[in-house]
């Protein structure tokens, strides 16, 4: 009797578990909506939607990768003699056929500007040797060398410390700029302002001793042989980027020539300029090559891919900064 009761017992208490299991799983169903499936997540759904809608442009088009060509700077680059030359040859020739001073209002103009800028080239100049200063001072190291100092000997008593010191400054490093003048047409209104922002910053260089070269980009100026062509001596194939043969890069002001030449070519820089602000409204020409033209922005990049080591190596120094000077 007692063991089919304990039997009896048992098989009641497994019937009860199932039960309760069996409701158990009922209630996981009627919250599940009646599947025992893996809840939805609507964030990262509602994400990867708005992904595809509003970050995933399918207008867009494919990266295409591109080699730089290695061009001919010999071919591209008017030297600075040569743009100077031109101005020179050009306005004696307008002057001799004129019995009044054809450049007088526009070099009064520049000698004003000129005298009116050498307080702020002082102030940049200040900040330079502030700044290098400091850095040279943060980079300075003190050591004892060795040698009694006389004049501590009569503290030996308190004094530990009765040797000579040595402060060594580290050199800093040589810099040297290279500007890029937007040469295009929409810079006409504001060419001459443009150019005396240059100018404050080349007589910065030449009084602190930095060497630099200005070059502004055109694909105007004609060639020796008239064609207005160059042979830039690359080889044109697919996967290279191809250059246009009228594009130059006029050399127009250098810090290889000297002081009082430099201050010549400033002067014609500075009449160009002058040319295209007063709408054309003076007594003188632009050299043949000169006038503004397109915008070979992209061309004049690529050519700085070479300019720049190459200024880098023919003045010996260390870093190289680029400024373009451009209407945006």
């Amino acid at each position: 009797f007692s063991a089919s009761g304990e039997e009896s017992e048992s098989s009641g208490s497994d019937e009860s578990e199932d039960g309760e299991m069996t409701d158990i799983n009922d209630q996981q169903q009627s919250l599940a909506g009646g599947e025992t499936s893996d809840p939805d997540v609507k964030t990262m759904s509602a994400f990867e939607e708005n992904l595809r809608e509003q970050m995933i442009d399918p207008n867009a088009r494919d990266n295409v990768y591109a080699e730089l060509p290695e061009l001919n700077l010999d071919r591209i680059i008017v030297s600075n003699a040569e743009i100077h030359q031109r101005c020179v040859d050009q306005w004696k020739s307008e002057a001799e056929a004129r019995t009044d001073e054809i450049f007088y209002w526009v070099d009064e103009k520049y000698k004003e500007f000129k005298k009116s800028a050498q307080k702020e080239v002082n102030y940049l100049v200040k900040e330079f040797e502030c700044r290098k200063s400091a850095a040279a001072y943060a980079r300075a190291s003190t050591s004892k060398t060795g040698v009694l100092d006389c004049t501590k000997l009569h503290t030996y008593k308190y004094n530990e410390d009765l040797f000579k010191k040595v402060t060594t400054f580290a050199d800093g490093k040589n810099h040297g700029l290279v500007f890029v003048l937007d040469w295009s047409g929409s810079m006409g209104d504001v060419m001459l302002d443009t150019m005396k922002q240059l100018f404050n910053l080349v007589w910065f260089c030449k009084k602190v001793g930095i060497p630099f070269d200005v070059y502004a980009f055109t694909n105007d100026y004609p060639r020796n042989d008239g064609t207005g062509i160059a042979e830039l001596s690359y080889e044109k194939k697919d996967g290279v980027v191809q250059i246009r043969e009228n594009f130059s890069m006029m050399n127009i002001l250098t810090s290889k020539v000297k002081t009082k030449e430099l201050e010549q070519q400033m002067l014609h820089m500075f009449r160009i300029a002058y040319y295209f602000s007063s709408n054309w409204g003076v007594p003188y020409s632009v050299p043949l090559g000169m006038y503004l033209s397109g915008t070979p922005l992209n061309e004049a990049l690529i050519t700085l891919k070479q300019i720049i080591p190459q200024f880098k190596a023919q003045n010996n120094v260390e870093k190289v900064q680029c400024v373009v000077l451009t209407d945006g």
